[in-house]
């Protein structure tokens, strides 16, 4: 059986952000951005950002806490001015970066499974 408990902060934060299936006594994480796959209306320019959260020049101190890695500051949304639209593609970008660091953490360190459901999934 898995326990809320022996999360870190980290997990937790991604814990609360996924659908867990319990199912046959097994937990399963899904995003819930992949069951909204292909409903996004963006467009706009195509850019290329990094991989990694150090390639972007962030990391997590002890407390969990996203920093930059040379200025020890909080993350900051606005890196080019008057640029909405590239300051958004980052922050997401850089959102899916973390998903995944969570997600391989969940399965690495809790046991949990992520699995893919169905767009037209029917909880009934």
């Amino acid at each position: 059986m898995f326990c809320i408990s022996r999360l870190s902060k980290l997990h937790f934060s991604a814990f609360t952000a996924c659908l867990l299936i319990v199912k046959a006594q097994s937990v399963s994480c899904v995003s819930m951005g992949n069951l909204l796959k292909g409903m996004s209306t963006k467009k706009g320019k195509d850019y290329n950002f990094p991989d990694t959260l150090a390639e972007f020049g962030y990391g997590f101190n002890d407390e969990g806490q996203l920093r930059h890695l040379e200025t020890d500051e909080a993350y900051q949304f606005q890196v080019r001015e008057n640029d909405l639209e590239y300051n958004q593609r980052r922050y997401e970008a850089l959102g899916e970066v973390i998903t995944n660091m969570v997600y391989s953490m969940m399965e690495k360190d809790a046991g949990l499974e992520r699995v893919s459901l169905p767009v037209s999934l029917s909880l009934d």
